[in-house]
């Protein structure tokens, strides 16, 4: 099925500490995703791709611009915490405060982080296809059963 798609995230300005509020620049945000829309509309999205869009959470005055980016990878501290949820049961929470990201001029991450909405287009196929022409090369008829 060919449909259009979009995935909009607010990205906060600062990192979050449990507990503190950041107020959210909604009504910017709303803008900028019907500008996005409206933009890309007449252009013909392949099959099962989606723009993802980020939009920093700054006033409006102070976006940049919007960017066609690459889809950008962030570091976590690794961290796995332990807590109760509210009927008293155990959870664990994989993820810790964030670390920056890889740097890239051409990335989401860094689009944002220069106060710039970001659009990226993504695939819902995330084979990584050379590594899988590997695993066929070595085994052409499965891997061995145990």
């Amino acid at each position: 099925m060919d449909v259009k798609s979009y995935a909009f995230s607010m990205v906060s300005s600062k990192p979050s500490t449990l507990g503190e509020s950041e107020s959210f620049h909604f009504d910017m945000a709303a803008r900028m995703a019907r500008k996005v829309i409206l933009d890309t509309w007449e252009t013909p999205f392949p099959s099962h791709t989606l723009l993802n869009v980020n939009i920093p959470n700054i006033p409006e005055n102070s976006i940049q611009g919007i960017e066609v980016a690459r889809q950008g990878f962030r570091h976590y501290q690794a961290e796995v915490t332990e807590g109760r949820d509210p009927r008293g049961k155990k959870y664990f929470w994989v993820g810790g405060p964030y670390r920056g990201f890889e740097k890239s001029n051409t990335s989401d991450c860094h689009a944002v982080e220069e106060g710039k909405v970001s659009v990226t287009p993504l695939t819902i196929d995330c084979t990584h296809n050379d590594f899988y022409t590997t695993l066929r090369g070595l085994f052409p008829n499965g891997l061995p059963q145990v």
